[in-house]
């Protein structure tokens, strides 16, 4: 797919893999000159999202037929047309989206969750100025734990059962202790089911926005073994 071929007003995600951490990011495209895309600013409330040079940056944009993949050379911020957007310089084409990346693995695991409640800017400077820190070492989130299944998931998301009415958009942290490491990552939920789950009563789909990369070998290592285990019973 060529870089002139993506359509304006349509949602693109950014994958973006920074030291042990990576993040998914949404946007919606507001322009394409040459091989220059732009997207609507990517902020939270005030604190506009910064890239850095050592950033592997992918963007994935979805035509009415398939998914397709943009390498990124370089990422900012710009002033265009009168308006802050984020823009990424990619190469000319684009790829089809390897799915693989979304294969989820079952894992049937007990487990803890932790809703999300973003913090106001004023706790935040309080919180830095307590423990005599910068405002970007402060955890932008508050924490309430609860009891979870999860019953599968991959690199872009999770799906857990909860008894916890939760809302579309809620952010939700897990610390998951796999292979004697305790991971992190962290997403919103995109989906909801209400019914009879076990002993839960909610099943929820959510998509990644944070992901340990410890977590990514796990996953496809597990894959793998899923994969060989559906080909002897084949």
């Amino acid at each position: 797919m060529l870089v002139n071929e993506i359509k304006v007003g349509k949602s693109v995600d950014i994958f973006v893999k920074r030291t042990d951490y990576r993040f998914k990011l949404v946007s919606t495209i507001e322009g394409v000159e040459n091989n220059r895309i732009f997207v609507t600013k990517i902020a939270s409330g005030p604190r506009v999202f910064h890239f850095q040079k050592s950033d592997v940056l992918i963007l994935v944009y979805k035509d009415t037929m398939s998914m397709w993949e943009f390498r990124v050379v370089h990422a900012g911020g710009i002033v265009w047309n009168g308006d802050f957007v984020h823009y990424f310089d990619v190469k000319d084409t684009g790829k089809k989206y390897n799915r693989r990346n979304s294969f989820r693995v079952f894992l049937g695991m007990d487990s803890v969750g932790f809703l999300c409640t973003a913090k106001s800017d004023e706790e935040m400077q309080e919180e830095a100025d307590e423990r005599n820190i910068s405002l970007s070492e402060v955890y932008p989130y508050s924490e309430e734990e609860m009891k979870i299944k999860i019953k599968d998931m991959s690199e872009n998301g999770i799906g857990f059962c909860a008894d916890n009415k939760l809302e579309i958009g809620k952010v939700v942290a897990f610390r998951l202790r796999l292979n004697g490491m305790e991971m992190y990552c962290r997403g919103r939920v995109v989906r909801m089911i209400r019914g009879e789950f076990g002993d839960y009563n909610y099943f929820y789909g959510l998509s990644m926005d944070v992901l340990d990369r410890r977590l990514i070998p796990f996953l496809y290592e597990q894959q793998r073994l899923q994969l060989k285990k559906e080909r002897q019973m084949d």
